[in-house]
């Protein structure tokens, strides 16, 4: 009698058979990949299929990219593929280009002796595929699938632990922890997205190493931090990193703050979430990170200071920074719109990434529960004055030079209230604004 998990790998009835759905062998990356690997297989060597994408197969869900591993070493690659190169001498990858398309083979290997908490002292080469599977991570990441009849070949009781949805580490959790720090991290993410539980040692043990992930470069922590924290699935990530200590190494400024209150931090990312879901990953992760500063206490300037101090650590880019501290600096302007000025209203909506801002302050009410029609009322606004947002200024610096007025700070200061008064709609052309120079800033007192 057959089986299915999660609808899409057939189960034979010899228990250690396992086979991915024919429809993943029909796709054309899989057919490529095939191809490759039957050149490999035909020269003496093995193939297989390795990691995440014989993982989301089991699950159902198509690979975005194929890690393949094989027995040759880079120079017997070389010979089977004359154009290929070393990616990741170090670990034996190479980048191979075959039929126009370019692949990474991984060689077996065996590793040895971590020293920096990261990277193995020694790497060798060796031709057996359980061995290559033993050192990796976690057991849902460590299956192998022969592209030849789609069977899946497991060591590790991988399918199981996808069956179970359950991360756990391939071999003892602190061990493996302890060779690469990275895994920590890992362990969380594999679990926010794929939606698994993780396996109670495992659990223990990054619970137990959390502090050593102090050795790692804070641009790896921001990545894995980031993948964390805009995935589908960010509020249980959140609290994952929270309740293990982790967060505590990562953000300290939001760890202390959810001690008090956790929920209010994982519900709002879990809104934010469900609304970002065509934002480009560099203004998710801009949009997420601000989302957790808005819930911190304190007025706007102490905020813009965590955020400057968070920012620095993570590494971000200039653009990501620009991005934070203008989130957090217009962060009460939107709940106080309907008592702005028209003025400030335009200026408002006339923000760079307004639409950015505007979905904060949507989450934020979604996440506090409060009342959506400042935030409808917002929405209707910025469709009525869509064409008054950036009016050509009636005057500009030659103007009032030519107004005799002497070259100094306070002209940016004149021209800024005259665009003012022109978007409240008071000055309608360039004779009404000299006018109002004039009167408002006589040349005696300047």
């Amino acid at each position: 009698m057959t089986k299915h998990i999660e609808g899409s790998t057939v189960v034979s009835d010899n228990k250690d058979a396992v086979y991915i759905a024919p429809h993943y062998l029909l796709t054309t990356p899989f057919r490529r990949t095939a191809a490759l690997t039957q050149k490999l297989h035909r020269a003496g060597y093995q193939a297989w299929i390795v990691g995440g994408a014989v993982r989301d197969m089991v699950l159902g869900m198509m690979p975005r990219e194929y890690d393949l591993v094989s027995d040759a070493t880079p120079q017997e690659l070389q010979k089977i593929f004359p154009i290929s190169k070393g990616v990741g001498k170090a670990f034996g990858i190479s980048l191979v280009i075959y039929e126009q398309h370019a692949f990474e083979i991984a060689t077996f290997r065996k590793e040895r002796f971590y020293d920096d908490g990261r990277h193995p002292r020694t790497v060798h080469y060796c031709r057996s595929a359980q061995q290559d599977v033993l050192r990796r991570d976690f057991t849902v990441n460590g299956l192998l699938c022969d592209v030849r009849n789609g069977q899946v070949v497991d060591y590790v009781n991988g399918v199981e632990d996808i069956r179970q949805r359950i991360i756990r580490t391939i071999g003892t959790a602190q061990k493996r922890f302890a060779e690469d720090r990275l895994r920590i991290l890992r362990a969380i993410r594999f679990a926010t997205i794929l939606q698994f539980d993780i396996e109670e040692h495992t659990m223990h043990a990054i619970v137990k190493s959390a502090h050593s992930i102090d050795i790692l470069s804070w641009e790896r922590i921001r990545n894995e931090l980031f993948l964390i924290i805009t995935s589908p699935f960010p509020g249980r990530g959140l609290q994952w990193l929270h309740h293990t200590g982790l967060l505590a190494h990562i953000l300290p400024e939001i760890h202390s703050a959810m001690e008090a209150e956790d929920n209010e931090f994982c519900r709002a990312l879990d809104y934010l979430s469900k609304q970002s879901a065509n934002v480009s990953d560099h203004h998710k992760q801009a949009e997420a990170l601000a989302l957790l500063l808005y819930q911190l206490p304190g007025q706007t300037q102490s905020i813009q200071t965590h955020a400057t101090t968070i920012c620095n650590r993570l590494r971000l880019s200039r653009q990501q920074r620009t991005l934070i501290i203008s989130f957090i600096t217009h962060r009460t302007d939107f709940a106080s719109a309907r008592g702005m000025t028209q003025a400030q209203l335009k200026k408002m909506i006339a923000l760079p990434q307004f639409a950015n801002h505007l979905r904060l302050y949507l989450v934020h009410c979604l996440t506090h529960q409060h009342d959506l029609a400042t935030y409808h009322w917002i929405n209707q606004q910025a469709v009525l004055l869509k064409n008054e947002l950036h009016p050509t200024p009636l005057l500009n610096g030659n103007d009032l030079i030519a107004m005799d007025y002497a070259p100094s700070r306070l002209l940016s200061h004149i021209l800024e209230e005259v665009y003012t008064q022109q978007l409240e709609g008071k000055l309608k052309d360039k004779a009404e604004a000299i006018q109002f120079v004039r009167n408002h800033f006589p040349r005696k007192g300047i």
